[in-house]
């Protein structure tokens, strides 16, 4: 099948796959919107989100402590479009 708009099935795929990865690593942030943008470099992907950040302010935690927690817990295989976290 042909995806009418490609790039929302990805970023569908990437909140998904996000979502479970967060509830995982942090059960308290896994009512929190994920907001997904396109970042302001290529050269860091297609699709980016400021949670980390927004997260760090309210618990003391470094964005990359957060990130890494995240990444770790987040399995893409499911997902046919992402390649990777």
């Amino acid at each position: 099948m042909i995806s009418v708009n490609p790039f929302a099935d990805l970023k569908r795929e990437c909140e998904k796959v996000l979502q479970e990865a967060i509830k995982k690593a942090y059960p308290e942030l896994a009512t929190l919107k994920i907001t997904l943008n396109p970042p302001p470099d290529p050269r860091f992907g297609q699709l980016s989100t400021s949670l980390c950040f927004e997260y760090a302010k309210k618990t003391g935690f470094s964005p990359m402590e957060i990130a890494n927690k995240v990444v770790a817990e987040a399995d893409p295989s499911p997902y046919r479009l992402i390649d990777s976290v």
